[in-house]
This record gives C-alpha cells, structure tokens and sequence, in this order.
C-alpha cells in the first residue's frame, strides 16, 4: 500500500504546482457534449429530409382538403408526426448539449482554480457560481490590483462587495507569495 496517497482534503498541498497524480478528475460531461453534437448533425440531415417530405405530403393534403375544419385531423397528424418526432429529438439533445457544455465549463474552471491559486483561495470561492468563479481567478491571476480593475468597471454594488473583500484578502496573500519567492 502507497502512503503517498491523499486521502484527506487536508493532506492537499498549500501550493497547486506540488499536486499529486491524479492530476484531476474530469466530470465526463464532455462525452455527452460530444455525443449530443455528434446526434445533432446527423438529426440535422434527417430533418431536412423529412422536412422536404412533409411539405410535399401536405401540399397534397391541402389539395384534397381545402376547406377541412373538422376536429378530427389524423391524416394530417400521420402527415407532420415524423416531422415532429426529429424536432422533438434535435431539441432534446441541444439542451443536452447545453447542459452538459454547462457543467464541463464550471469543471475547467475548477481545475484552473485548483492548479493556478493557493488552496485558501480555489476552497473559498467553491461555493461561488460559475460566473464569480471565473471573474476572481482571471483577476488573481492578473498582474494589477484586485481593486482598480473592480472600480474601473464600475461593479461597486452591495452584491459585489462580498466577493470584493474575498479578492481583496486572496490578492494580498497572492502579494505575500509572490514577494517570497522573487
């Protein structure tokens, strides 16, 4: 047996450059996005096909029914189902996609906060959306302060202003570490 192993948060190291194997573990949710988008263009041709079909098969519907108001339209629903079907499917598997895009998104940018920031850091902003995650670390790991970036993009609102304070202490760490090691 290996003692080398983390397995306890606290056994992480301080500094991400000294993390061990396995680097990281991916979500998977990429695999989705490449299957969705790999049914989408196949959907895609097929309903293009269909949708030439079922134009076809309407127009001679209309045809032979021109004034048709009855209630009961089953001609005309056998006509436009298969139609509906792949609409139905290419709008199943583009929220797939969009969904699973989504969660791979918020998987690099943990895995950027991890190997880029100080662990204090990337375990402080866990719990912050997607968004707030991504505006943090690309201000942490800019070379000018936390603050004129903040204030030259005029977002000194109340909500704000938690995680102003949260980058504020993570860039005067960040200042600490850099002047230790130059």
């Amino acid at each position: 047996m290996n003692d080398d192993k983390v397995r306890d948060v606290g056994q992480l190291p301080e500094e991400p450059l000294k993390m061990p194997p396995p680097y990281w573990r991916s979500s998977g949710a990429i695999f989705h996005v490449q299957e969705s988008l790999e049914a989408l263009q196949g959907l895609l041709e097929r309903l293009a096909q269909v949708h030439s079909v079922t134009e076809s098969r309407l127009a001679e519907y209309v045809r032979k029914h021109p004034h048709d108001t009855s209630e009961d339209n089953s001609e005309f629903c056998d006509i436009c189902d298969e139609l509906c079907e792949v609409e139905h499917r290419i709008k199943l598997k583009s929220e797939v996609a969009v969904l699973m895009s989504a969660i791979e998104a918020e998987d690099q940018i943990n895995m950027f906060c991890v190997y880029n920031l100080p662990r204090d850091v990337s375990e402080q902003i866990e719990k912050l959306s997607a968004t707030e995650k991504l505006l943090v670390a690309s201000v942490l790991s800019a070379e000018h302060s936390v603050k004129d970036w903040m204030f030259s993009r005029q977002s000194r609102n109340c909500q704000h202003g938690e995680m102003l304070s949260l980058m504020d202490t993570a860039w005067t760490g960040r200042q600490r570490v850099c002047a230790i090691t130059t």
